[in-house]
């Protein structure tokens, strides 16, 4: 068992704390705070090495504010999320303890299960929690106004709970795209990655369900659309822009998981892709290209868009071509985000979808036809 104190951070420098994250620079002069754990401390029996280090706290970082709650950010020498709920780590938990100032109640995670959710219980006022498990990662998240009244906080890990937990439920497969914009909005670039790809083979889109891929993409629209306004109102940073890069990759393999792995019934897919070209100031092509596998040669489509500088019609018709594929090129005059609402019919067969292309400053891959 583990066990590590942290020390609550002043109120203003964890102001002057979240302002500097938001940035992406943090520093410990603003009241950043890691410490390191002593390594290779778990004294469980019969455990092999990635096991061991999967329970091995390495060190705990604290955001806190008083007016929308605290993120507890723990970190382990292995990977937690292919460890944890498996094998002899089965019943295995993590544990975050906050410790109240005389006259308030304290409150309490633990966290066990299989996956990057896993299973969650807490004892808190605050019903608006979260956990969230990534590679050698478990972020804690807490809203509400009680941070003033937090002295300490402590993580601990159990090889076996000190309790007994329920039976840990198995992955539902049914997040809504509100559920993962929240698991969007609290992750780090660096956590964007490891929710794309994984981490050592374990974890990443892959665990998601073809439901919850479907739910992902406007998620991650609409982040892209926060990040992009935030921008806009207080200027650019590295991190800002890290995130967006992040959050663009994860929604191409999500799209392109979507193509691959989730066909519709029948077996026919209709696949989306869009990219744009500038010619000039105020003047841009924005593309979209709709292809069916196997190819409807000769099927027939409706597309529209919407976006905050279309110039002509908005809808149009199209025929896919010999090779099932069908280009069709839409002249704006802004950036920003387009959305493609679309459907290609054949044989009294009809495939339906909805897509956005996020038009930047760059030039684009390629030109519309």
């Amino acid at each position: 068992m583990l066990r590590r104190v942290v020390p609550v951070l002043s109120m203003l420098a964890l102001v002057a704390l979240l302002a500097t994250a938001a940035s992406g620079r943090p520093s410990r002069a603003d009241g950043f705070r890691v410490k390191p754990d002593k390594v290779g401390d778990v004294k469980a029996k019969g455990l092999t090495l990635p096991q061991r280090k999967a329970l091995d706290l390495t060190s705990v970082r604290v955001y806190g504010d008083s007016r929308i709650g605290a993120i507890v950010q723990a970190r382990f020498a292995g990977n937690v999320v292919g460890q944890l709920g498996k094998g002899k780590l089965k019943k295995a938990g993590v544990a975050l303890v906050l410790d109240a100032n005389s006259g308030f109640a304290s409150a309490g995670f633990y966290t066990f299960g299989s996956g990057p959710f896993g299973d969650t219980l807490h004892l808190t006022r605050s019903t608006m929690i979260g956990v969230l498990r990534h590679g050698n990662g478990v972020d804690f998240f807490i809203s509400g106004n009680g941070w003033p009244n937090v002295s300490s906080l402590q993580v601990e890990t159990f090889a076996t709970p000190p309790f007994t937990p329920p039976p840990s439920a198995e992955p539902s497969g049914n997040l809504t795209s509100e559920d993962l914009q929240a698991i969007l909005h609290a992750s780090s670039p660096a956590d964007l990655d490891v929710l794309t790809h994984g981490f050592l083979g374990a974890g990443g889109l892959d665990d998601l369900s073809c439901a919850e891929l479907e739910n992902l993409i406007p998620a991650i629209d609409r982040e892209i659309a926060n990040a992009t306004a935030a921008e806009a109102a207080v200027g650019k940073t590295e991190y800002a822009d890290e995130t967006i890069a992040a959050l663009r990759h994860m929604k191409s393999d999500a799209q392109d998981a979507l193509a691959y792995d989730c066909p519709p019934p029948g077996g026919t897919q209709l696949l989306f892709d869009g990219w744009w070209q500038h010619h000039g100031p105020g003047d841009s092509d924005v593309c979209a290209e709709l292809t069916t596998k196997p190819a409807w040669p000769g099927g027939t489509g409706t597309i529209s868009v919407s976006g905050p500088g279309v110039v002509g019609a908005t809808g149009k018709t199209f025929t896919l071509d010999a090779d099932g594929t069908a280009t069709i090129p839409y002249q704006i005059n802004e950036l920003g985000l387009y959305t493609f609402t679309y459907s290609a019919t054949d044989k009294g067969q009809t495939l339906n979808g909805t897509a956005t292309v996020d038009v930047q400053p760059s030039q684009g891959s390629q030109s519309c036809p």
